[in-house]
């Protein structure tokens, strides 16, 4: 477990002081003292075992990290025109949006005023692939859920216009200009330690936020390789994060040896994992940045937490070495961590695939409609 520090060891101590004294003024008897002191301890403990992701006797430095530290911000060039368009996708089933997500939409307007923002509706989407998708058509009518749909939309998208595409749970915290100019297609992993230990693979290409030139190669396969994963009973498999995954080894010829092996460190601070022997600053390549850029915020509705940390402190050692690491990279960074200062995103995690019955339950006050919130917002 984590040792306390000297500043949280003092503030306890002062604490205690102070109940020493006014039990003495107070006089109360000492039984009340013992429960008190009993208390105060159990909280302790509680906030001590919180933090704690490995055993007492192992120690961070043992455990090589799963990605570099990130130390310096997003790599791009300059004097040149932008690879990836100046266009924000986003989607939900009509226009009005729920009051839970305005303030996330807001934020991309904010930080990127001179982009075009294009919104996605049931309604303007099935326009969309009738008109240049028709072959489509038939599985998209036929999916079980809006939300194999949104999946399924994204990579038509951006095959067809390019541009950044994000789900209305994401928070953008600064321009997104930097992102656009070095690479032509960037899919952000979410957090490693996730994946690895909630999934138990070694990564997962996530779909919450990506982007990418129009007509690129990778989305054109995803979107051929739709119709072929409909049958498919959950939707990461069906055309989410898992769908994703497995399209990238495809496109990358990356076998199943090669997914669980690790790539020399190069000159950037992309994860350490094997992804493809294609540059991914070729026009055709896919660039897999740092979590600590787009996704490196955790799920932390329960039970996952509880479970990494049970996981971890009771079987550590009968864990694989990429779990291991995960559980090591968990103690040196927590659950709550604090974003980099590099940070383009935030994802808040909605949870939208276990609620298969959609957002509406989520709302609070009550809807608002996307031209209040973006007002040159666009509809196909």
């Amino acid at each position: 477990m984590k040792p306390l520090n000297r500043a949280s060891i003092l503030k306890w101590q002062k604490l205690l002081n102070t109940v020493y004294n006014t039990i003495k003024r107070t006089k109360l008897g000492l039984w009340v003292v013992c429960t008190i002191i009993l208390v105060l301890f159990y909280i302790i403990f509680k906030q001590w075992e919180k933090e704690s992701y490995l055993p007492p006797n192992y120690d961070v430095s043992e455990f090589k990290p799963l990605q570099p530290e990130v130390t310096e911000d997003f790599p791009t060039t300059f004097g040149e025109s932008p690879r990836i368009p100046h266009i924000i996708h986003q989607t939900y089933k009509d226009t009005l949006i729920p009051h839970k997500f305005v303030r996330y939409v807001k934020t991309f307007a904010k930080y990127n005023p001179n982009w075009k923002y294009y919104f996605w509706t049931d309604e303007s989407a099935r326009k969309l692939i009738a008109e240049r998708h028709p072959d489509f058509l038939s599985t998209w009518d036929n999916y079980r859920s809006g939300l194999n749909k949104a999946d399924a939309l994204r990579y038509i998208v951006l095959y067809e216009f390019g541009g950044i595409y994000a789900d209305i749970d994401v928070e953008n915290m600064r321009s997104l200009d930097r992102a656009t100019m070095k690479y032509t297609c960037i899919f952000p992993p979410e957090p490693l330690e996730q994946a690895i230990l909630r999934l138990r693979l070694h990564y997962l290409i996530n779909n919450a936020i990506m982007m990418c030139r129009p007509k690129h190669p990778f989305l054109k396969q995803m979107i051929s390789a739709l119709p072929h994963f409909r049958p498919m009973a959950d939707p990461i498999d069906l055309a989410g994060p898992s769908f994703v995954t497995s399209q990238f080894l495809l496109y990358n010829n990356i076998t199943g040896d090669q997914y669980s092996s690790e790539k020399e460190p190069g000159t950037d601070s992309s994860p350490y994992f094997y992804s493809g022997s294609l540059s991914s600053a070729h026009e055709n390549g896919v660039y897999v940045p740092n979590t600590r850029y787009f996704l490196d915020t955790l799920d932390t509705h329960e039970p996952g937490p509880r479970m990494y940390q049970k996981m971890c402190t009771n079987s550590l050692e009968k864990l694989p070495l990429y779990q291991q690491r995960a559980c090591a990279d968990l103690q040196r960074r927590g659950i709550h961590r604090q974003s980099s200062k590099y940070v383009f995103t935030i994802h808040n995690w909605s949870q939208t695939y276990t609620k298969q019955e959609g957002l509406d339950h989520l709302s609070e006050p009550g809807p608002v409609d996307i031209h209040l919130i973006v007002p040159h917002a666009e509809i196909y």
